[in-house]
């Protein structure tokens, strides 16, 4: 059996009723882009540990492998890495080959990727820039609640409970198999976000303007399609001129907000709806350092100045 015969069958099979629609989504634009192209004419049973260790560089170096000779980032190939190592693991209960490859080899360091953040004047100057169009509402409320793309778009009214001032946040919006439709959050946690006083009226102003049952809608009342909802934010903000600040950067500076001003790393998660705190702290170390020059400055001045 080819790598390609074996990894079209996997994909639609267990792929089909294992994995999330954006998932398998993202499993099959890798397979078709970057595997098959490489390694997909390989007898699976003859695929060597080096055979792949060799792919993975090559993908890393060249891209999709299509003449735009793109070097990539480690976070695709290392994302292309566990996707053969899941198949292959599944070949190997199957009885198909007797190792997994993808066991014996090593994948490159992850960069860390660098959050566009603004703060202060620069932020107030940028959300101001965004008065009088149709996704004002949108970059505000991401900064507010720092909730991922998906779940302001599948944010509707019946969500908030604006006598408790809180909101429910139980779905997202994906593009799916078969086009745009809700799923589960992320990490398929349900949380509440609590409002303040000024973010209930803000919300409040929102409701009475509105036509939709989504807080945030498209020009015709409708359910956003993320890509296009993307698309609209990018060219709002570059014909606009202002910073490169990409939509998802907008729910960092929400966390980096709330920790620069005292709140606890334990919060932050629960308002973001990260699976466990270990996540958040990974993601945000380079704030936490500053916590560690303030804890080194305070036993020193105690031990060392004492």
């Amino acid at each position: 059996m080819l790598v390609q015969d074996f990894l079209n069958n996997w994909l639609n099979t267990y792929g089909k009723h294992n994995l999330r629609d954006t998932t398998f989504k993202e499993y099959q634009r890798h397979i078709i882009q970057y595997i098959n192209p490489r390694i997909g004419n390989i007898e699976i049973d003859e695929l060597t540990p080096l055979q792949l260790q060799n792919f993975l560089y090559d993908v890393l170096e060249n891209g999709r492998q299509r003449g735009d000779n793109k070097q990539l980032n480690p976070k695709t190939v290392i994302q292309t890495q566990r996707i053969l190592h899941k198949a292959f693991s599944n070949a190997v209960k199957l009885n198909i080959i007797k190792s997994n490859p993808a066991d014996f080899i090593d994948i490159p360091k992850k960069k860390k990727f660098k959050y566009n953040i603004l703060l202060g004047d620069e932020l107030r100057q940028f959300i101001k820039a965004f008065e009088g169009l149709h996704i004002y509402n949108a970059v505000v409320l991401a900064l507010l609640l720092g909730l991922r793309r998906g779940e302001l778009l599948a944010l509707t009214f019946d969500d908030i409970n604006f006598t408790e001032k809180s909101i429910y946040i139980n779905k997202s919006v994906v593009n799916g198999k078969n086009g745009v439709k809700l799923d589960t959050t992320k990490t398929d946690d349900e949380r509440i976000i609590i409002l303040s006083d000024d973010m209930v009226e803000f919300l409040k102003e929102i409701y009475k303007l509105s036509l939709s049952s989504y807080v945030v809608s498209n020009m015709r009342g409708q359910m956003y399609n993320p890509a296009s909802f993307s698309r609209l934010y990018t060219y709002s903000r570059d014909s606009r001129k202002l910073p490169k600040v990409r939509f998802h950067d907008l729910r960092h500076i929400h966390a980096t907000i709330l920790y620069k001003n005292g709140v606890q790393a334990k919060v932050i998660q629960e308002r973001l709806g990260h699976s466990n705190i270990s996540t958040t702290l990974d993601i945000y170390t380079h704030l936490f350092k500053e916590d560690q020059v303030h804890a080194a400055n305070i036993i020193s001045s105690n031990i060392l100045n004492s």
